[in-house]
């Protein structure tokens, strides 16, 4: 083969060589010889009216091509070794949704906990956040609140309750709107309501659904354009997943995923950033119901399910996670690739002695490949860029998406009997 390659032109005579032979791989050698020559590699002017003819001279390509060789080569060594995630293809949004899907709030850059600016709303259990309650008299049971407190401050005496009172019957199982300005939730009483309210502490209100005894509403969750909710119907011994048209006021169950109320019933739905797909936990219990709504607070499951259910045709489709996983706290990555779980999840089974042997974050692809082992516990949940997921173990931590890089957001124990426990955390933007 003739060389094609100016030689006098200064161009190293080794990669000269190499990119003659016409092959797809960079050998180690050759990122130390790019790194060594790319300074004196003549750059492009950025694109303007020729000052000459418009004939491109070789060494300008052969410029180019090294300038990607380059990319190439260091771009493979920065991009960690973990394999490409699956992009889901799922059926097309059902034409009712009329508002276009919500763009996910951008965060800023983040700095010593891992947290850009922001807040966070605590679902809180028990005596007063500051501790002001404790002990309390006549015991009247765990009340459920939820406080709003700064991300880069999580001090209990900065922590403001929300909307206190409202309702009186407390308040648990949180979803806040993709915008960042709403929060739907249910009530703790063991035929739980929805209600709905401002994060302004503007605009509270019951949802408007017919549910008459022996019912109960549970786990809501806002769709992208924060139009619909999906929750879980529990009645007549009978649960399964339903949604709400916030704007008509109509509701659809989602029929295939009925079962008994006592096991594996649906829990915690989520809606996916693309609103085509809700994901879904069960738990295998074989009990009732607790006083509070919450169905293992404090029975042990034995196992469960990870399940995704198409919002359009109603097809369930069940991941297959280990059978000893007991999987909760289900959420979406932004790009809606992956899901997020726990095992032996703090919101619905708490910390009691029971949960020595809790689990940990899992990460599984839509299609249910690729489940890995992350750290920490209770209700992971992504910025809403992506870049780092909040999770609870003990005290409230931050990570990479991978697992890597974990920092304290607080050093403050989350769970303890006179601050009061706290399992899941939401991340909301700045006032």
């Amino acid at each position: 083969m003739s060389r094609s390659y100016d030689l006098e032109q200064g161009f190293d005579r080794r990669i000269a060589d190499w990119l003659d032979d016409d092959v797809d791989r960079a050998p180690a050698w050759l990122l130390e010889t790019i790194l060594a020559v790319a300074p004196s590699i003549p750059q492009r002017r950025p694109l303007q009216a020729p000052r000459r003819s418009s004939r491109m001279y070789r060494v300008a390509i052969l410029a180019a091509v090294v300038t990607a060789l380059l990319v190439a080569v260091l771009g493979s060594a920065l991009i960690p070794g973990r394999p490409p995630e699956p992009v889901p293809t799922i059926a097309p949004v059902r034409p009712s949704a009329a508002a276009p899907f919500a763009t996910p709030v951008p965060t800023a850059a983040p700095i010593a906990n891992g947290l850009p600016e922001g807040r966070l709303l605590l679902e809180h259990i028990g005596n007063a956040f500051d501790g002001s309650e404790f002990p309390q008299s006549g015991d009247p049971g765990p009340r459920r609140r939820f406080y709003i407190v700064d991300a880069h401050h999580l001090d209990p005496t900065s922590a403001v309750e929300f909307l206190p009172g409202q309702p009186a019957t407390g308040k648990t199982a949180a979803d806040v709107s993709a915008d960042g300005r709403k929060v739907v939730f249910q009530d703790a009483t063991g035929s739980p309501r929805l209600y709905e309210a401002n994060l302004d502490g503007s605009g509270f209100r019951k949802l408007p659904v017919d549910c008459f005894a022996p019912c109960g509403l549970r786990y809501p969750d806002y769709d992208p354009t924060g139009t619909m909710v999906v929750y879980v119907r529990v009645e007549s011994g009978r649960s399964w997943l339903e949604i709400l048209d916030l704007v008509s006021g109509d509701t659809a169950e989602l029929d295939q995923t009925e079962r008994s109320e006592t096991d594996l019933l649906p829990e915690q739905p989520a809606w996916s950033p693309d609103g085509r797909t809700i994901a879904f936990t069960r738990l295998k219990a074989h009990g009732v119901p607790g006083d509070d709504g919450l169905v293992h607070y404090v029975e042990v499951p034995t196992g469960g399910a990870v399940e995704l259910v198409d919002v359009v045709s109603g097809v369930v489709t069940d991941l297959h996670v280990p059978s000893d996983l007991r999987p909760g706290d289900v959420a979406w990555s932004p790009d809606g690739r992956t899901l997020l779980f726990s095992d032996g999840p703090g919101s619905t089974m708490g910390s009691g002695d029971h949960l020595v042997n809790a689990g940990f974050i899992h990460r599984i692809a839509v299609d249910g490949s690729g489940p890995t082992v992350l750290r920490g516990w209770a209700g992971p949940e992504y910025l809403p860029d992506g870049s780092r997921i909040l999770y609870q173990d003990n005290e409230l931590y931050s990570m990479l998406p991978d697992g890597t890089d974990a920092r304290k957001v607080s050093s403050m124990d989350l769970s303890t009997d006179v601050a009061g426990y706290v399992y899941i955390v939401h991340w909301l933007p700045p006032a």
